[in-house]
């Protein structure tokens, strides 16, 4: 074995992998079975592969994010059906499947190619409006503003004000106003209950989220 494969292997045995939760990251053990069947070369190429993947996902969650295996089956009924209680434990998914999904609405396109059908109907037509209900103002910028955010496109996160256009975000305290604009489709935030129509003067709304409490 030549010193500059040998390094090559060491490099392989030695590389600190993003952690990821559907991505494992190959231990020492593997490490060694890989560079046996396919040589140290490809499996570094591998490795920077799965780190650039992560990092897109990081970076464009909406384009590139990975997407749970059940929830299709949300998105089925939500092409049946006009209301769905999602039921689950913490870190399963709910508002991440809801956040995403409130997102393609606002933007209007389909970015990533995996926009669900009832989404796709209810941006067809713009000026839409979408909700987004938690129990407390806090726990709305938490738990699910950020998220929201999250959500949208690099390029749409730090957009340039327009008449038709208005993002403006912190970590600390959420949307400017809690509302966001974009090409006349309208978010808005709020927390506790409230009479959307005296609020709006409409009760025609495209999407409304309503996030509770963990339990």
């Amino acid at each position: 074995m030549n010193e500059e494969k040998q390094e090559i292997i060491e490099k392989v045995l030695a590389y600190k992998l993003e952690e990821h939760p559907t991505l494992p990251a190959p231990g020492k053990r593997q490490r060694m079975e890989m560079i046996e069947n396919i040589g140290p070369e490809k499996v570094l190429d591998l490795f920077l592969m799965r780190e650039n993947k992560i990092k897109a996902e990081q970076n464009d969650p909406m384009r590139y994010g990975h997407e749970l295996p059940h929830w299709p089956d949300a998105d089925k009924l939500l092409d049946r059906y006009n209301e769905l209680v999602v039921l689950g434990g913490n870190r399963s998914g709910k508002t991440e499947h809801a956040a995403k999904r409130m997102a393609q609405a606002f933007i209007g396109t389909d970015l990533g190619g995996n926009t669900p059908s009832w989404v796709k109907d209810r941006y067809s037509k713009r000026n839409i409006r979408i909700w987004c209900f938690h129990t407390n103002h806090m726990t709305s910028v938490s738990a699910q503003q950020n998220v929201f955010y999250k959500y949208l496109p690099p390029e749409i996160r730090n957009i340039k004000r327009t008449n038709h256009t208005q993002i403006s975000f912190s970590q600390k305290n959420g949307f400017s106003d809690n509302t966001a604009v974009y090409m006349g489709n309208q978010r808005w935030t709020t927390s506790g209950a409230m009479n959307l129509s005296r609020r709006t003067g409409s009760t025609h709304f495209a999407t409304v989220w309503l996030l509770g409490p963990a339990s």
